[in-house]
This record gives structure tokens, C-alpha cells and sequence, in this order.
């Protein structure tokens, strides 16, 4: 009896030793998990749902500097368009209608590739035109973050950020109306 005692002693030990090396490393994975993205600053751009979003900073179209990582505890709809493409004309109605909407608790941040513009008159006539409200970056050649830092091939491109930086929704192609609605509903949940 006393080998058996023995015996059920070692596996008991054994199991305590596992349970805790197991809940250590979940606790570190967890803790890499919520740490933000704003000092994780990668040389390689991985657009990846989990991956950490590229930080920029670009002009308004009055010439104030915004940053995607500044983000107000909120998440972030990023999405990269120009005037002269007809997909990026077919979803700004869209965003459009979730700006008005859910403006104050998600962050609509929208990436006018404006190097491929004709002129920068030409991005003011179309939003008003148009009357979209939504705020709009100017990415100029300089800056060039569309296709320099990010790596796109074409636009639009829409993603999600959650409020530490981290892609949870990725669309390359125009974004449907239904999609939009959705997006919105579990960024604001």
C-alpha cells in the first residue's frame, strides 16, 4: 500500500508541475496578445488578421496631422480609395451612411491615394459633390503609404483595427453594403 501511496503521490506531483508550466506559458502568450502595436514597429508588413497595422501619419484635407494609432480607445475603419476608381465609388455611399452612424464610436479613417489624383481640387469637388463627410488623409507622393508602406496592389482596400493596432477584418475589392452594416455591428459590440 505504501508503494501505491507513493505511486499516486509522483503522478499528483507531476500533474501540479504540468498544470502550472502550462498555465505560465498561457499567461505570457496572453500577455503578448493584448500588448499594442504602437511599440511593435515591424520592417516587414504582414496584413493579416492579427497582425499589427502599419502606423502612419498623413494630412487632413486642411493640412492636420492625424495618426492611425492614435485611436481613442476605439476601433478603426481604414479604408484606401481615390476618386477615379469606380469599385471605391460603389462603397462610399456605404461608408458613407456607417459614418454618420457610428462616427463617435468607431474611427473612420479614410486614405485618399492621392498621388494617383489628378489634382488635390479634384478630391474637394468630388466629396462635396458627393456630400461624404467622412474625414480624409492625403496620401501624396512623399508619404506614398498606400503603396510604399502598406504594399497594395490596387484599391480599395478596407480593413479593421481594433484599438491596439490589430487587423481583425481585411477586404480587398469594393465593400458591400451588408458587409459594412455587419463590420459596424461587431466593432461597436
Amino acid at each position: 500500500m505504501r508503494g501505491r501511496n507513493r505511486f499516486i503521490f509522483f503522478v499528483l506531483c507531476s500533474l501540479m508541475v504540468v498544470a502550472i508550466i502550462y498555465t505560465v506559458s498561457n499567461r505570457s502568450d496572453d500577455h503578448s496578445a493584448t500588448k499594442t502595436c504602437n511599440d511593435q514597429e515591424s520592417k516587414e508588413v504582414n496584413l493579416q488578421i492579427g497582425s499589427c497595422a502599419p502606423n502612419f501619419r498623413l494630412p487632413d484635407l486642411n493640412g492636420k496631422e492625424k495618426e492611425l494609432y492614435a485611436t481613442n480607445q476605439k476601433p478603426t475603419f481604414l479604408n484606401f480609395w481615390a476618386t477615379w476608381c469606380g469599385p471605391c465609388q460603389s462603397e462610399l455611399p456605404h461608408i458613407e451612411a456607417a459614418y454618420r452612424k457610428y462616427k463617435d464610436r468607431v474611427n473612420f479613417i479614410m486614405v485618399n491615394a492621392t498621388s494617383t489624383e489628378r489634382n488635390e481640387e479634384e478630391i474637394n469637388r468630388f466629396l462635396k459633390k458627393n456630400q461624404y463627410t467622412f474625414p480624409v488623409l492625403l496620401d501624396r507622393r512623399e508619404t506614398n503609404i498606400t503603396f510604399d508602406k502598406y504594399k497594395l496592389v490596387g484599391i480599395p482596400v478596407t480593413l479593421a483595427i481594433d484599438p491596439q493596432g490589430r487587423i481583425l477584418y481585411k477586404r480587398i475589392g469594393s465593400i458591400r453594403e451588408s458587409e459594412v452594416k455587419q463590420l459596424m455591428e461587431q466593432l461597436v459590440h
